[in-house]
C-alpha cells in the first residue's frame, strides 16, 4: 500500500488518492509472496512508484523521502529470505533510473507500530487527532497474517511500554 505525506508547517498531511487511482495505491501479492524469487520483490513495487509519480511533482521527486515499512506477511518470513527480499527492495529503490525518490530504508513493522499507524492515519482522515486525542475512535485492522487493534484507553494499561507523538505530547 502506499502512503504519501507532504510536511506543511510543523505537520504531516497525508495524500490521498483520487477514487479513480484508488487501486494504483496497492499492490498485489505483498513481498512476502517474493520468498521464493526474492529478486522479484524490487520490481514488483514499480505501479507503487509509478502512482507516486502522478502525485509528487516531478521537481521534487529526488527530495521526497521514500521508506518502505512492511507488515506481518514479512514478521513470518525466515530471516535469510528476508534479507534477500529487502536486498532486492533496496537495490531496486537505490537505482536512480528506476526510482526518482530518496530511498531512506526498508523495514518489518512490529505488530504495535502497525497498531499505532493504523489508528493515526484512521484518526487524522477523520480530523480527531488531537493533543488529548479525547475524540479519537478505535481501529481494528484486519490483514492476511496479523490483526491489530488500537485504541485510547483511560490509563496507561502497559506504562509506556510504546509511546508514540501527537502535536509534540507523548501518548501510549
Amino acid at each position: 500500500r502506499l502512503r504519501m505525506y507532504v510536511k506543511d508547517g510543523g505537520t504531516l498531511q497525508e495524500y490521498l488518492a483520487r477514487p479513480e487511482d484508488a487501486d494504483a495505491f496497492q499492490t498485489e501479492p505483498g513481498l512476502s509472496a517474493y520468498a521464493a524469487q526474492p529478486s522479484e520483490a524490487g520490481p514488483s513495487l514499480r505501479g507503487l512508484l509509478e502512482a507516486a509519480r502522478r502525485y509528487i511533482p516531478e521537481e521534487a521527486q529526488a527530495e521526497a523521502q521514500l521508506w518502505v515499512k512492511a507488515t506481518a506477511g514479512l514478521r513470518i518470513v525466515a530471516p535469510s529470505v528476508l534479507r534477500s527480499i529487502f536486498g532486492s527492495v533496496d537495490a531496486y529503490l537505490l537505482n536512480p533510473r528506476l526510482s526518482p525518490f530518496k530511498f531512506v530504508a526498508s523495514e518489518v513493522l512490529g505488530g504495535e507500530e502497525e497498531a499505532v499507524f493504523a489508528y493515526l492515519s484512521l484518526n487524522r482522515m477523520l480530523g480527531t487527532v488531537s493533543s488529548s486525542c479525547r475524540d479519537c475512535v478505535g481501529a481494528l485492522d484486519m490483514g492476511g497474517a496479523s490483526m491489530q487493534i488500537a485504541y485510547k484507553p483511560k490509563g496507561d494499561i502497559l506504562a509506556n511500554e510504546f509511546s508514540y507523538y501527537v502535536h509534540q505530547k507523548r501518548q501510549s
